[in-house]
């Protein structure tokens, strides 16, 4: 048991605090694993899914990090917050854009 989770082992705030400690230590498996189980203790907690947001996007999960940014827009957030997801879910659009310009480009011009 880690020592988060000593301090708090049933609350949300500890799992996003083991989150984090693993989004830092590049343990991002882990921390999308952890913020799973938070959304479930807290669903209407916007600050878990940007942390999600975040982790599926390092994963290269773009889907799943848009998916994770919408539903932190449907809860209340600080503009702050609200602002990161929206730009989350730009730069993830950016990316599909990009590949399926690159894909469109290497097909002869037909579209995947």
């Amino acid at each position: 048991m880690s020592r988060i989770e000593q301090l708090n082992p049933n609350g949300w705030a500890a799992d996003i605090a083991q989150a984090e400690f693993d989004l830092h230590n590049n343990a991002i498996n882990e921390a999308i694993n952890v913020l799973k189980k938070a959304v479930e203790i807290s669903p209407s907690t916007g600050s878990i899914y940007i942390l999600l947001g975040n982790a599926y996007f390092r994963q290269g999960s773009y889907n799943e990090a848009r998916e994770a940014f919408q539903n932190a827009l449907k809860c209340l957030l600080p503009k702050s917050d609200a602002d990161h997801a929206r730009q989350g879910i730009e730069c993830i659009n950016g990316i599909s854009k990009t590949y399926l310009d690159a894909a469109h480009e290497k097909d002869g011009g037909v579209r995947p």
